[in-house]
Order: structure tokens, then sequence, then C-alpha cells
């Protein structure tokens, strides 16, 4: 789904998620055992993920890029920790089958969700050009599947915490065997 300007929303009631009718999914629902790689590029105007990215069971990869209005990777509308207790939807249903995640260009974006740690097969996680991202969660060390990390043109507070030995987010990724930060 690329180059949409105007798009605001990707669920099937034509709303913002959270409005009117429950989402019922539709027609992720449909793709949901099919479906194994999803690209959402150049959609300015998306805030959240749909709610029902979780029907992508079969996702193996999935690319975020250049969705400058994207404030958060959790489907509750919310950023992370505010509000209702995030139970790590998307990120809980895609954790079997999901090995690749590339996120850049999400300026808004300020931390990775705390549900990621359900992405037990990631093995290759690529985080660029998110300046507003300080710092990675804590359950970074239970990706233990994950062999590849790569980060760049992010903040230098970010940097200065994947140091290696030193930073302080250094112990959630020590278990990665290829790290790159540019």
């Amino acid at each position: 789904i690329v180059d949409c300007e105007g798009l605001e929303s990707l669920s099937n009631a034509g709303k913002r998620e959270g409005e009117g009718e429950q989402n019922d999914g539709l027609p992720w629902r449909c793709l949901g055992h099919n479906l194994r790689s999803l690209v959402l590029r150049k959609l300015p105007k998306l805030v959240n993920l749909p709610k029902g990215i979780c029907y992508l069971i079969a996702l193996e990869s999935l690319d975020i890029v250049d969705c400058e209005g994207l404030e958060s990777l959790s489907n509750a509308g919310k950023r992370e920790g505010e509000g209702e207790q995030n139970d790590g939807l998307p990120w809980r249903c895609l954790g079997h089958n999901l090995r690749e995640l590339n996120l850049y260009g999400l300026p808004k974006l300020f931390n990775l969700p705390k549900g990621m740690r359900y992405l037990t097969a990631l093995k290759s996680l690529d985080v660029s050009s998110c300046p507003a991202l300080e710092s990675l969660p804590e359950s970074m060390r239970e990706l233990t599947s994950l062999e590849e990390l790569r980060i760049g043109n992010c903040s230098d507070s970010l940097k200065e915490r994947c140091r290696k030995n030193t930073g302080e987010d250094w112990p959630n990724i020590q278990h990665i065997h290829r790290i790159f930060i540019w």
C-alpha cells in the first residue's frame, strides 16, 4: 500500500480506528493465511496501525516506510503506556511467523512497543530515520531469534544507549549476533 497521501485509516469502515462500529477486520481477515509480505509506504496521514493487522498470521515481512504521521506501533490508538494496558496486539498475533521488520522514516515514533517481545521468530530488525526514538525496550532481550539489528540515522542518544558494553540499552541487545549502528 504505497503513495496514498490522503489515506487516514486502513480499517474497512472508512473511519479512523476506534471510531463508530467495531472493526471486524475485513479485508484483513481474508488475507490472513495467505499474505506473506506487507509494505506500508508513504502514508503521511496514517497515525496508527490497523487493528485488523492481527489477522495476518502468515506475515513474514513487514515494512513501514515514510509514514510521517505514525505515532504508535500498537493498535490501541494510544502511545505505548498511555491509557489501558497494551496486551501486545498486533505483535502477539504476528509473533510466530514475522521474520523481518523494517521501520524507516517515522519521525514521530518515540518508542518501540513492549509487545514486540512476542515476535519470537524475528530474525532481522531495521530501524532507520526515526529521530524521536530515544531508547530500545527492555523486552528486546526476549527476542532470542533476532540475528541482525540495524539502527541508522536515529538520535545520538539512541546511538549512545546502544554503545557496546557501556550503553544503557546494551544489555537489551547484546545477544544479537550482528549489530550495525550508524
